[in-house]
């Protein structure tokens, strides 16, 4: 079996939810085990502000069913994140955390 092609997608907001999801989701569908679609975000811009907390966790539920989801602000995801091979990168955050030291 051929190795999957990975895309990483660098955050969750609103570009994200409104441009990505779904055509990545479809790609999974059609592609199963063709494709891996994983998430990158960083949880500590968004966490403790109530209002955006709601909408960013039911993102991540949703993502949760059909793709891999990496908090950057945690120990493990920055293990997992550091392991990652990515064949394509969409970075879709504010520019103020594109640099990013893990």
């Amino acid at each position: 079996m051929a190795k999957p092609l990975i895309i990483v997608i660098e955050g969750i907001g609103d570009v994200v939810q409104k441009y990505y999801l779904e055509p990545l989701r479809r790609e999974k569908k059609n592609r199963k085990k063709d494709v891996q679609v994983v998430f990158a975000d960083n949880a500590r811009y968004w966490r403790n502000v109530r209002k955006l907390s709601v909408k960013m966790k039911r993102c991540v539920s949703d993502i949760t069913k059909w793709a891999t989801y990496i908090d950057k602000s945690t120990p493990e995801g920055r293990r997992h994140y550091r392991k990652l091979v990515a064949d394509i990168v969409l970075i879709a955050t504010p520019e103020y955390t594109h640099t990013h030291t893990i």
